[in-house]
């Protein structure tokens, strides 16, 4: 399931959309993966580099969803929760983003990331009680990529376009404190979408 290849946060942004989950702030679980100290080597996901990944998504069935907007996409989007699976190194979410017109996700995707500038989906949350975790943020390795500096996020970006087909996005998180059977997965913009099984 894991294979070895390759070795951001608004925190207003966040508490408010966790305080509007579970009517409370819930606090975030200290990372305690290998990607926390920085200096181990990261075990990047299947979803990173594999091209069938999508297509394997395209098959799973819906296990929850959730209708959004953002300020700066003038549509509708959904998103469908298809998986969260867990494995040695955490938790990996799977899940599908579907405009209902097609729309550049330059306008918005700054609204679904960590970070000011970028196109990861870094703001997604898991949630299980009054504990939540965040995707996984590893340093890129200074050999390939000599000229980034800070943290990525061990998660999808959002293409240029998002068609109304839609796009299956992942992100990896560290696991929870204690092991939890199901989770409620957060998004700025969204409901939460809750009761998700863990497998």
């Amino acid at each position: 399931m894991r294979s070895g290849v390759l070795g951001g946060v608004a925190l207003v942004l966040a508490t408010v959309l966790l305080a509007g989950c579970t009517g409370g702030a819930p606090e975030p679980v200290e990372e305690t993966s290998p990607a926390a100290d920085r200096s181990a080597p990261l075990t990047m996901p299947d979803w990173v580099d594999d091209e069938l990944a999508e297509l394997d998504a395209r098959s799973m069935p819906v296990l929850g969803s959730a209708e959004g907007e953002l300020p700066h996409a003038d549509t509708t989007l959904t998103v469908d929760v298809l998986a969260v699976d867990r494995h040695d190194d955490g938790l990996d979410l799977t899940f599908r983003l579907t405009p209902d017109e097609e729309i550049s996700s330059f306008l918005f995707s700054h609204e679904l990331s960590d970070e000011t500038l970028s196109s990861e989906i870094s703001a997604v949350r898991l949630i299980s009680g009054d504990e939540y975790v965040a995707p996984i943020r590893y340093r890129a390795d200074p050999e390939t990529w000599p000229n980034i500096k800070d943290l990525r996020c061990l998660c999808s970006k959002l293409p240029r376009k998002l068609g109304t087909d839609g796009i299956v996005l992942h992100a990896s998180f560290p696991d929870f404190t204690d092991a939890v059977v199901d989770v409620a997965v957060a998004m700025p913009g969204f409901s939460p979408v809750a009761g998700i099984p863990v497998r």
